[in-house]
């Protein structure tokens, strides 16, 4: 290979504290920040030759906590504040960003030895660049993961890149179960905290599609004594009315608006009671 030639690398970030490069005050210095946030020296990026723009970056998150958004970005990286009652929320953040590098290097390059554990970088040589459009500091979200197999131009980049996060991610998870073994007890909360971080980013590197979501009821359900549904629509609420004169009781139900939508399920136990009372008191013929 041609020493003098620069090569396409992905920069990825996986960070489970602190904001990408692309999320600070709009004209930091690339080297100045990431000597920040990894606690390095700059010539561990010596083999960079072109961060590329700040904003050619693409960003995405999962939270770490249940009822929280982690897609709203912080101040820094948007040109207006927040609407009342939005803020950043603790999540794992991945990132991914077109370098280019001087050529001779390892396909696979990062950070010798990370000193902070919820902050990794790791860089990929890909046989062509990514595919984004620069972060909008006009918008005050990142965009979802399910966006991510977009900025990949072929299967082989993907599945390079994804190869790269999970060899950093696998050591990762090596390396704090080891320190979570040695850790006193006192210190093992912290550790604890950023498996949290590393379940979460281990997610997005494997991501390849919506989370499963909760099974929903069905809107007919069948008890020992058949009965039925009417009125689909929601915000509406059944009634059980008895029909008198059959062996097999059937109940029709009247529609009685409710301000909010109802769920027929949550009103089980109140409509099953009503059956077993009305069963009880009829005999069969």
């Amino acid at each position: 290979m041609d020493d003098s030639r620069s090569v396409p690398y992905v920069f990825i970030t996986l960070l489970g504290t602190g904001m990408p490069w692309s999320e600070q005050e709009e004209g930091r210095d690339f080297l100045e920040w990431a000597c920040s946030c990894f606690a390095v020296e700059a010539d561990e990026f010596s083999w960079m030759e072109d961060p590329g723009e700040q904003q050619m970056e693409f960003t995405t998150a999962l939270p770490t906590r249940a009822g929280v958004n982690a897609l709203v970005k912080p101040r820094s990286a948007c040109w207006r504040e927040h609407p009342e009652g939005m803020r950043p929320a603790p999540c794992g953040r991945l990132s991914l960003r077109n370098v280019k590098a001087k050529g001779g290097h390892r396909p696979l390059l990062y950070q010798a030895a990370p000193s902070n554990l919820n902050k990794l970088w790791v860089a990929q040589r890909v046989a062509c660049p990514l595919e984004m459009e620069p972060a909008d500091r006009e918008s005050f979200f990142r965009p979802h993961p399910d966006n991510l197999h977009v900025v990949f131009p072929t299967f082989e980049v993907e599945a390079a890149v994804r190869s790269a996060c999970n060899t950093m991610l696998d050591w990762e998870q090596g390396e704090l179960t080891r320190q979570i073994k040695a850790a006193p007890p006192n210190k093992k909360q912290g550790l604890h905290q950023t498996g949290i971080y590393l379940n979460a980013l281990v997610e997005l590197a494997n991501w390849s599609g919506k989370r499963p979501s909760p099974q929903r009821r069905p809107r007919r359900i069948i008890f020992a004594t058949e009965f039925r549904f009417f009125g689909e629509a929601p915000g509406c609420r059944e009634t059980p009315l008895r029909a008198r004169g059959t062996a097999r009781q059937m109940f029709l139900f009247h529609r009685e608006k409710l301000p909010r939508a109802g769920n027929a399920a949550a009103r089980l136990p109140q409509a099953h009671g009503f059956l077993w009372k009305a069963s009880r008191d009829t005999p069969a013929r």
